[in-house]
């Protein structure tokens, strides 16, 4: 064979073989294409390898949620976790869910929720619109909640809130402040890549008005004031995790859950820094910031 009739001949097996695999993309469920793009968000919850019975028997959701249905094109064929989602009406979000079975060796969250008090949402919704939202959880403000006494901060007026000290510009630092509108106020959420430990959510936080920038901080070994910077892929010391208790209220953690998030001195005051500190910190200064909410 002539090379040039050679070269004609490997290229449209090079051009068929790509068509066909791009006809199979097409055909695979939009969930398989979100794991395969965003390296298996929620808990690799849309791998499609078959999942054995007893093992995903019921769902459960932090409290505060409901049960979303998840329709799709490929019918009722696929495991559990196909069909369903926790989803919070009070935020607009979808969050971690966690799976126990018969055959399972594992146990739900503490206080989370499942049939019969866990409650379907209205309504349903197509899996298209879940990848429209994909790796995000959304857009708030990151309230206060309690203190690591345990009392409340309710009332809104109340409330710290985390905010940016100067300019929306790498290095400068989370600050306390009165919860108020400004959009330096406003951070968005995502969802980051987890391990199965189904107890919390792993985040990314970006400011708004910036959605370039990732909050972080210098070490992840000590204590270390939380503040902006560029973005890196895969940077634990750019990543969360969120343990979602009542209305999605929860600790944030950092590296393995020795250093959680709270404020700089002995109780919260304005302008005060959102600093990694030791658990054992939280025992000793009973006034300071344990828990933290998302907030419209």
């Amino acid at each position: 064979m002539k090379p040039y009739l050679l070269l004609l001949c490997v290229f449209a097996t090079l051009g068929s073989d790509n068509a066909n695999a791009q006809l199979q993309r097409r055909k695979q469920p939009a969930s398989y294409l979100r794991n395969k793009k965003t390296l298996s968000q929620r808990g690799r919850k849309h791998n499609l390898d078959p999942t054995p019975p007893g093992y995903e028997d019921s769902i459960w959701c932090p409290p505060g949620t409901c049960d979303m249905k998840v329709t799709h094109d490929m019918g009722q064929a696929g495991p559990s976790r196909f069909f369903h989602e926790c989803y919070s009406r009070k935020l607009g979000a979808f969050v971690q869910e966690a799976w126990t079975g018969s055959l399972a060796d594992n146990d739900p969250p503490p206080e989370w929720i499942s049939e019969p008090r866990l409650k379907q949402c209205p309504g349903s919704v197509h899996w298209s619109d879940l990848i429209k939202d994909d790796n995000a959880f959304g857009t708030f403000r990151i309230a206060s909640d309690t203190t690591s006494s345990g009392n409340p901060r309710r009332s809104a007026k109340g409330k710290w809130c985390w905010d940016v000290k100067g300019g929306v510009t790498p290095g400068n630092k989370i600050v306390l402040k009165r919860c108020n509108d400004k959009t330096k106020q406003l951070f968005v959420m995502k969802i980051a890549p987890i391990s199965s430990n189904r107890s919390y959510q792993e985040l990314t936080i970006h400011p708004k008005r910036k959605k370039s920038l990732c909050v972080g901080v210098a070490s992840t070994k000590g204590k270390s004031w939380l503040r902006l910077e560029r973005c890196i892929d895969n940077d634990a010391s750019q990543r969360f995790r969120q343990y979602l208790g009542k209305n999605l209220c929860g600790q944030f953690a950092m590296s393995g859950d020795d250093l959680v998030v709270t404020n700089q001195g002995i109780k919260p005051m304005k302008g005060a820094a959102v600093m990694l500190s030791d658990s054992d910190r939280l025992r000793s200064f009973r006034d300071s910031i344990a828990t933290w909410c998302p907030q419209k």
